[in-house]
């Protein structure tokens, strides 16, 4: 059984969206437990899922960066979706993709506490996992 940690830190906040297409595919449910933060330049977001590889970050960067309507998410892709909040203590992972922009001065604070708790920032521009 998954236990997701509950605590009166202040929660954080992405996009307002679950899912962008709205759907879900029988079994393509995320694992409930793994939740993780995926920055992408001035841009991030918090999801639901577990930790990506650099090819599947940059999917979902490239998915949830454009908004397409009516667009269905690619199965590979079924495994996360966005949340809107969440409790920092529960954030497992954490992976930066280059974009425009810099990164907002509250994400890297979040970024240098992660760290310091001994999550590992996976930089997609530098390194393979």
């Amino acid at each position: 059984m998954c236990r997701v940690k509950e605590s009166t830190t202040p929660l954080i906040n992405s996009r307002p969206t679950e899912r962008l297409d709205g759907a879900r595919a029988r079994g393509s449910y995320p694992n409930p437990c793994m939740v993780g933060i995926l920055v992408h330049g001035d841009n991030h977001f918090i999801a639901r899922g577990p930790l990506p590889n650099r090819e599947v970050a940059l999917a979902l960067v490239r998915h949830w960066s454009l908004i397409q309507v009516g667009a269905t998410t690619p199965p590979s892709l079924n495994r996360w979706r966005i949340v809107s909040r969440e409790f920092r203590e529960n954030l497992k992972w954490v992976v930066v993709v280059p974009g425009d922009g810099m990164m907002s001065p509250t994400v890297t604070a979040l970024l240098e506490e992660l760290s310091a708790r001994g999550i590992t920032i996976h930089d997609s521009q530098f390194e393979l996992w």
